[in-house]
Parts: C-alpha cells; structure tokens; sequence
C-alpha cells in the first residue's frame, strides 16, 4: 500500500502552564498514531523558531502538516513554517484545561490556533482548522480524513492515463503533444 507522510507541529510557548500542555502533546500522538504511522511527530513541543525549523528542514517533504497550538502562540510560527513547506495545513487548538476562580488562563490555544490561521489566510495557503482534544470524534474525524485524502493523492501521483483507440469527434482539444 502506498503511504503519505504527514508532519505534527506541536508549538507552544513555555511561559504558559507546560505540564497540562505535555498532556495534549502525549494524548494528541497517541491519538495520530491509531490513525496512522505515517504522521511524523517530534519527541517534544517546539518551543522556539529555530527548534520548529531545525524539526522541519530535518523531516520534510510532507504531504500535510497539522499545526497544533497547544498553547498561546504568535502569527512568526507560522510564517516561519510556512515559509518553509508547500503544503496543505490543518491548524488545530485543544479546549482551555479547567482554570480555578482567580487564576490565569493555563493555555490559550484557541487564541494561538486563531493567529495561526490568520497568517495562513493572509498568505493565501490552504488549510483546514480544527478544534478540539483528542478523543473527540469530530477531531479523530478530521484527521483521518486527511490521512485518507494523502494517500489517495499519493497513489494517483504516478498513475499514468492513455486513451486506447481514437478520440471522439469534439474532443480533439484534448490531444497532448
């Protein structure tokens, strides 16, 4: 069977509540490895420009990337790595971590995701958002999705396509030469 490769960006920032941040990251690679092998994920976040670019120059070409915020994160993350793939994106956020009366937001990767997408619109690349933890069947939905949708885009990017006998009267446009 022919297989696609897929990139995970876990991106966060470590100023935010890491420990809840390192629950996502653990859930969201257990949930991309039952759907499939072929997503490639880093052992960690990527915390910095340079660690997310150094990951991806080390481990491109992909046939998509999923982006996930898992926490806060600015718009250069993701002109940085779009600068860096042609290639489709799905940007994802998780859902806020309870937070206690008085507190700070542990996360905000909502507000993360949304920059990220922002950017991705404003330079005109495709991409898809999804929002949600792992688990959640619209999410593992989504994903498989995409997983199904490379792989067929992997097997038709070698087939080769003839016409046997003559062309229809009307269709010779259609000739190559």
């Amino acid at each position: 069977m022919i297989s696609f490769r897929a990139g995970f960006l876990p991106l966060a920032r470590i100023n935010f509540d890491m420990e809840a941040a390192g629950e996502y990251l653990a859930a969201s690679k257990a949930m991309l490895g039952r759907i499939s092998p072929d997503i490639i994920c880093p052992e960690k976040h990527l915390c910095t420009y340079d660690d997310m670019i150094a990951w991806i120059k080390a481990n491109k070409p992909f046939d998509f990337v999923i982006a996930q915020a898992s926490t806060f994160m600015d718009p250069r993350f993701g002109l940085e790595y779009l600068q860096l793939l042609d290639c489709p994106v799905v940007i994802r956020g998780v859902r806020e971590p309870s937070i206690a009366a008085g507190t700070r937001i542990r996360l905000n990767s909502l507000t993360g995701a949304i920059a990220l997408t922002q950017i991705t619109k404003q330079l005109g690349r495709p991409f898809e958002f999804v929002y949600g933890n792992p688990g959640e069947a619209a999410v593992e939905e989504a994903f498989t999705r995409w997983a199904r949708a490379a792989t067929v885009y992997r097997q038709i990017q070698d087939m080769r396509m003839g016409v046997l006998g003559s062309i229809p009267p009307g269709y010779f446009f259609s000739l190559e030469e």
